[in-house]
């Protein structure tokens, strides 16, 4: 009696269980990967252009009159903390604090210290209103008078 040996090329249904759950699993990690770049190249564009905004205002600032009724200091109790946000505060907005300095030591108000936050909402990775701040500070000088 001969064994007659069967040629099956192929693969089993087994081997090809374990090859579609490893593909799965491998595709699902590729999958996460880009969703965080997707989340990251999102938070970065809101911060740039949160950024770009601080950046104008401080620039108009710069054109201000020194004593333009603007840079009125209206908390002197948060010069410490001039970053602080007001308690009422929104998403895509700027704000800004302003301290008073006396640089020379005579008494007399000569540059404003300016905080400018601005805030954004990132639409991902929050739940409910997911508020981002960041804070640029700048320094307003008196014109020096020639004498």
């Amino acid at each position: 009696m001969k064994l007659r040996r069967e040629n099956n090329s192929g693969f089993t249904f087994l081997e090809v269980l374990v090859t579609v759950t490893v593909l799965t699993f491998g595709l699902l990690g590729v999958w996460g990967l880009q969703l965080s770049f997707l989340q990251g190249n999102i938070f970065a564009r809101r911060d740039m252009e949160s950024m770009l905004r601080a950046q104008d205002l401080i620039a108009q600032m710069q054109s201000w009159n020194f004593n333009d009724p603007r840079f009125v200091n209206l908390d002197p109790g948060n010069d410490a903390n001039i970053c602080n946000l007001p308690a009422e505060h929104g998403a895509d907005n700027l704000f800004w604090n302003i301290a008073n300095l006396d640089t020379d030591s005579d008494g007399a108000i000569d540059a404003y210290l300016i905080g400018v936050i601005a805030t954004w909402t990132n639409p991902i990775g929050g739940t409910g209103t997911n508020i981002q701040s960041r804070c640029y500070l700048t320094v307003v000088y008196q014109p020096r008078r020639v004498m």
